[in-house]
């Protein structure tokens, strides 16, 4: 709330978000839009948390989840755009740490908002590869043979320390074989492969509930 304020309030250049009406009915390129399609991902970590959660969903305020989403990804998007303009974003790669430096509080008791923004940030990111990597343990033991299932049972302990070293130990690969500029290049490509294999895995998923319910 504090960020969102001070960038609204700040030094913000409007016309160069209203310019990017312009852009409305420009068609995205497929890099782009499998980028930004990663952002409504989170919905496969319900295959995992789905049958813990016990709680009347049709008592919570569900309609809030929409509109905050909405509010934080436009403000996410067009914040930088009237920091930078519409053709200064394209010159920064991690464009919101370049914002967030931008902004001061004068009469804050941390003057930089960068100090802010950095702790929300990695905040988030910790809390993101938490719950990416346990998904991805349930879903990596749930496709073992039945061989390994009683091995798994007996030592649950070293099964879930094997996942977790097969990561960090190809983390700590690729590490050393790429640098800054390969990794976007990877991650990019790796974006593009993953949106034809995720809608490929919803249909699939959607045809097979029908067949197991008919």
């Amino acid at each position: 709330a504090i960020i969102l304020f001070k960038a609204i309030s700040g030094n913000m250049n409007w016309d160069a978000i209203k310019m990017m009406r312009h852009y409305v009915l420009a068609p995205p390129s497929w890099p782009a839009l499998a980028a930004a399609t990663y952002l409504f991902t989170g919905y496969i970590n319900w295959s995992i948390f789905n049958r813990d959660f016990t709680i009347n969903m049709k008592k919570q305020r569900l309609w809030l989840i929409p509109i905050v989403g909405l509010i934080t990804l436009s403000t996410s998007f067009f914040i930088p755009i009237g920091y930078h303009g519409t053709s200064g974003v394209d010159n920064f790669i991690y464009i919101w740490v370049s914002t967030a430096d931008s902004m001061r509080l004068e009469f804050g008791f941390i003057e930089r908002v960068l100090y802010i923004f950095l702790l929300l940030y990695f905040s988030v990111t910790m809390l993101f590869i938490s719950i990416t990597w346990h998904v991805g343990s349930e879903l990596f033991k749930s496709v073992l043979t039945r061989k390994l299932n009683p091995l798994m049972q007996r030592c649950p302990q070293r099964s879930l320390l094997i996942i977790t070293l097969i990561p960090l130990l190809m983390a700590e690969v690729t590490a050393r074989l790429f640098n800054e500029k390969q990794y976007l290049v990877l991650a990019s490509s790796w974006f593009q492969l993953r949106l034809p294999v995720e809608i490929m895995l919803v249909i699939t998923v959607c045809y097979l509930g029908r067949r197991r319910t008919s």
